[in-house]
């Protein structure tokens, strides 16, 4: 039975219809094979190990390459490139950060200066008014009190300094001041100089990251990319596993090259200005302090700089090629920013250069109200005669108050001049005689503020042109000596302009406008002002000129 079963199925598989099905299968079976091959054949996406965002970021780049037509080594340097212009705005904000630490002298001098004066105001005023009780009739009249503001605040300056010093003012009070001045010169704040480093380091990994990426998944082109020693960007200068140099001793160029660019770069930023001896006994201590400090930085980084090397030798050409675009990009911003006036200005850089024209003064605000105030309060502390004599007075009695406070200014007592003018202001408010004699008195009491709201007030109002010259000169004088170069500038400037014939007073206002021209980094206008000066003054030549020039000389020396 089972013979005959086999019998049958041998019958109907060797019928027709089977032997169609037969074939089918065949074909089948041929068409999934051959589909199977076609499946094997492709090719492999280029960088498929690779994470999604960095392969997208490569094939963004080889878009790039291929759109231009540039060799793969130019296509990486054009990347670093971009990487670095779209990071210069962050870096621009950074370096104007950094110029907050230069306003913190200014910053220390005028948080001594409101940390001593109220103690300082009272003892002034009341030894002045225990002088104003021996006046003496010196006949004076309005030229009397037209003495330079230079020749009266210099014979106090000694004492007044050692008294200021004598005790510290609080930190949150320089503080104060340095978030004061910052705002003043429109200067980023202080954290974008860690956080401007801090935000263009990811972009720099990125891109060497991306760099890297064509060399070690091997996209196509890059083994065949390179230029010159360097044909295979895919190839590191040593390979420490198997110990051997692919390029010979070429394929030290470009680590070399990239850790001599990052020193460079490191030597600009720390560079310390070179001193003589006698320069540097003057400094203060802590200056002295942080010249160490940065001797011993630079050392360090130094040091730093052979495993740098050690990194740079292992990292393939692509990289490499990235890294060593990026660095030459710094180094040369770095050179121009600090070395070019052209590309500072297109930049805005030279913020303490960028100052306002003398057209743009702007005086601090008076109180009339409150001055009047501060008059009477000193006037109750004079004798009862005079007292009384200044309650009686009236507008009539001007001409008489003005020979009174001259006999005071005259004979430096300082509280009695200032109740009296004081109170001859506020009967004639535009006085412009009683203004100039209270920026003078109060430049002898070391009262800055007070000083250039008078002067500037008398160079707004006076007649005559010399006083309007002198008045500008005094009010840049104040203002400069609250660290406020942005006002005294135009002021000293005014006064070099007004002062016509008066050669003395021009020297001194050019001198003005140079000093503050070298502190805003302005050294060729300091120099011109300098040489003007000596025209009307000989002695600048030799005091000012000759030293400026000298270190400018010694300076480049050092560069």
């Amino acid at each position: 039975m089972l013979r005959h079963g086999l019998q049958r199925g041998l019958r109907h598989s060797a019928s027709p219809r089977c032997a169609h099905v037969r074939w089918l299968s065949t074909q089948g079976e041929e068409l999934l094979d051959q589909a199977a091959s076609v499946v094997t054949a492709q090719p492999e996406i280029p960088g498929g190990a690779a994470s999604a965002p960095l392969q997208a970021c490569m094939q963004g780049l080889d878009a790039i390459h291929t759109t231009l037509g540039l060799p793969w080594w130019a296509t990486i340097s054009l990347l670093a490139v971009g990487v670095r212009v779209s990071m210069l705005p962050i870096a621009v904000t950074g370096i104007k950060a950094g110029a907050t630490t230069a306003l913190l002298p200014a910053a220390r001098a005028a948080a001594q200066r409101d940390f001593g004066r109220q103690e300082s105001g009272k003892s002034a005023g009341t030894s002045e008014v225990a002088g104003g009780r021996q006046r003496r009739t010196l006949g004076a009249d309005e030229d009397a009190l037209e003495t330079s503001i230079t020749s009266d605040s210099a014979s106090s300056a000694s004492s007044d300094s050692t008294n200021m010093q004598a005790k510290k003012p609080p930190l949150a009070l320089v503080l104060q001041h340095l978030e004061r001045l910052r705002r003043q010169r429109g200067l980023p704040h202080p954290a974008w100089v860690v956080g401007a480093p801090l935000l263009q380091f990811p972009f720099f990994v990125g891109g060497m990251t991306i760099a890297r990426g064509l060399a070690v998944h091997r996209w196509p082109g890059v083994e065949q990319g390179g230029f010159a020693w360097f044909g295979d960007l895919t190839l590191p200068a040593l390979d420490y596993g198997a110990w051997v140099a692919p390029m010979g001793v070429l394929g030290l160029l470009l680590p070399a090259a990239i850790v001599l660019n990052t020193s460079a770069s490191l030597d600009a930023a720390l560079r310390l200005p070179i001193l003589g001896e006698d320069e540097l006994r003057r400094l203060p201590q802590q200056t002295l302090v942080w010249r160490h400090v940065v001797r011993y930085l630079r050392f360090v980084l130094d040091v730093g700089m052979v495993p740098l090397l050690l990194v740079a030798l292992q990292v393939p050409q692509a990289a490499l090629v990235y890294w060593f675009t990026s660095s030459g990009f710094t180094l040369a911003q770095s050179r121009l920013l600090r070395g070019s006036p052209a590309v500072r200005a297109a930049l805005g850089l030279d913020l303490r250069d960028a100052r306002p024209n003398a057209t743009a003064y702007e005086a601090p605000p008076l109180d009339a109200v409150a001055e009047a105030e501060r008059g009477r309060q000193l006037a109750a502390r004079l004798p009862n005669r005079l007292k009384k004599a200044l309650a009686r007075a009236s507008a009539a009695d001007e001409e008489r108050l003005l020979r009174q406070a001259a006999e005071f200014v005259a004979a430096k007592q300082h509280g009695p001049a200032l109740a009296v003018l004081l109170r001859l202001t506020e009967l004639v408010p535009e006085q412009p005689t009683a203004a100039y004699a209270l920026g003078q008195t109060h430049a002898a009491l070391k009262q800055w503020p007070e000083s250039e709201r008078w002067f500037a007030k008398a160079a707004e109002g006076h007649e005559n042109a010399q006083m309007v010259a002198k008045a500008w000169f005094g009010a840049a004088t104040a203002a400069h000596m609250q660290k406020e170069d942005w006002r005294a500038l135009p002021a000293f400037e005014r006064a070099a302009e007004l002062a016509g014939e008066d050669g003395a007073l021009k020297a001194r206002a050019l001198v003005g406008i140079a000093s503050i021209a070298q502190a805003f980094g302005n050294e060729a206008r300091a120099v011109a002002s300098l040489r003007e000066a000596s025209q009307y003054d000989p002695k600048v030549e030799e005091r000012f000129l000759k030293p400026l020039l000298d270190k400018s000389a010694s300076g480049e020396k050092g560069a």
